[in-house]
């Protein structure tokens, strides 16, 4: 079983973050959206999701309100290029409804996977 859940619905962007877990040694799964993603989280086990905030069908702030109900101690890192505002109002709203780490993109890779690596407590 994969260990991330990737959540974004940018396929170059999904597909990058999907090679950094490989090349970190983790094993990582991609969603190209929130409602999917929802799925597969009542299938699946995931040790951390990577969403996305603006996206199609379910928004990245849905996921992360969702995930804290159903597995509050599950960490999420949240990505956010902005959208209609500035990344930074979307960033801040993911940090205040649960998500442990924030990242705009484009982000430091190095900073990124450390926060990947705090939250799977593992070296990568």
């Amino acid at each position: 079983m994969p260990d991330v859940l990737i959540i974004d619905d940018d396929d170059i962007m999904r597909d990058m973050l999907l090679q950094m877990m490989e090349m970190g040694g983790v094993s990582a799964k991609g969603a190209e959206n929130g409602e999917i993603a929802m799925k597969l989280v009542e299938k699946e086990t995931f040790r951390l999701i990577i969403t996305d905030i603006v996206m199609p069908e379910k928004e990245g702030l849905e996921v992360i309100m969702f995930l804290k109900k159903k597995v509050p101690d599950l960490p999420v890192i949240a990505v956010s290029g902005g959208g209609r505002v500035n990344p930074d109002t979307y960033l801040n709203l993911s940090l205040k409804f649960g998500a442990r780490y924030a990242f705009e993109k484009p982000f430091d890779r190095e900073q990124f996977m450390n926060a990947v690596k705090s939250c799977l407590k593992v070296e990568i």
